[in-house]
């Protein structure tokens, strides 16, 4: 849920690691990580009261473990701590 945009990215994890194709055969997997910056985010905002982000089809591959977005941010000059 997105109540907010006061963020620059919003970090998305999908936490469902069960596939199961069969019960003994149930494999497990590492979370899904999606680093959005906030108006990225907030084109999948709904404006239904409950806020939700909802990425259904939309291609985020781009986005996927994309730490290098935030890295990026960090090292422009306005926001150095220098």
């Amino acid at each position: 849920m997105l109540n907010t945009a006061d963020a620059d990215f919003i970090v998305l994890v999908m936490l469902n690691r069960e596939k199961t194709t069969t019960p003994q055969k149930t494999k497990k997997k590492n979370p899904d990580i999606f680093v959005f910056p906030i108006a990225e985010a907030l084109k999948f905002k709904r404006d239904d009261g409950w806020h939700k982000v909802m990425i259904g089809k939309t291609d985020c591959k781009p986005y996927r473990e994309a730490w290098h977005l935030i890295e990026a941010f960090l090292l422009q000059p306005e926001h150095s701590s220098q």
